[in-house]
């Protein structure tokens, strides 16, 4: 297979390909450019011209002989999958891998740590079976504090990791599901039970 990934934002890319090469498998794979600050600047959509440049990046992909394609974005990894994109270019969602991790530590609360928009939207609700795990909210202060966290990850790579973690402490009960990319890039400093969707992904693609 001729695997594509995605070149979004440069450190969420950095993060991701780094997270490959930690891997302890040999896989063959290519970092494929495309617009992303045009898609950023159209998300979350959906829209119209969002669905073109998505049309025409699978169309392009597919023309450079790529059969899949890893992506480093939640947001546009959902978007792939609600648009079907995956009927005409395989990529891997985490949400079937993320229900199996869940049982296997004897957990059925989740809580996804994701962007102002997703929080508010709830899209992973969709993906999951309610008869196998149950989401609980962040309050809409905490929600608030982490997009600010997020959007300095974006722009700088890094964040006082403290506050984070509190927030982390806050939700006993239930397992952290990090949703977008900014948080996996700090994945490796949060202390408490986390399970990062963007590392289920790359498990997908290596079981596949």
């Amino acid at each position: 297979m001729k695997t594509a990934v995605l070149r979004l934002g440069d450190f969420a890319t950095q993060h991701f390909i780094k997270s490959i090469s930690a891997l302890d498998v040999k896989l063959n794979y290519r970092v494929v450019g495309c617009d992303f600050n045009l898609i950023n600047s159209l998300l979350p959509g959906p829209s119209r011209e969002l669905d073109k440049v998505f049309d025409d990046l699978v169309i392009g992909l597919k023309k450079e002989g790529y059969e899949e394609v890893l992506i480093p974005n939640v947001t546009i990894l959902n978007y792939f999958i609600d648009r079907k994109l995956s009927e005409q270019i395989k990529v891997f969602s985490p949400y079937e891998l993320l229900q199996d991790k869940m049982e296997k530590l004897g957990q059925s609360k989740l809580t996804f740590l994701s962007s102002k928009y997703l929080a508010k939207e709830q899209p992973f609700n969709k993906y999951l079976s309610e008869e196998r795990v149950s989401v609980l909210p962040l309050s809409k202060s905490d929600v608030n504090y982490l997009d600010s966290i997020r959007l300095s990850i974006f722009e700088n790579g890094a964040v006082d990791i403290k506050q984070f973690n509190n927030i982390i402490a806050s939700y006993p009960k239930t397992v952290m599901v990090l949703s977008c990319s900014e948080f996996s890039i700090v994945n490796s400093e949060l202390v408490g039970n986390t399970i990062d969707l963007l590392s289920l992904q790359l498990e997908e693609w290596i079981a596949n």
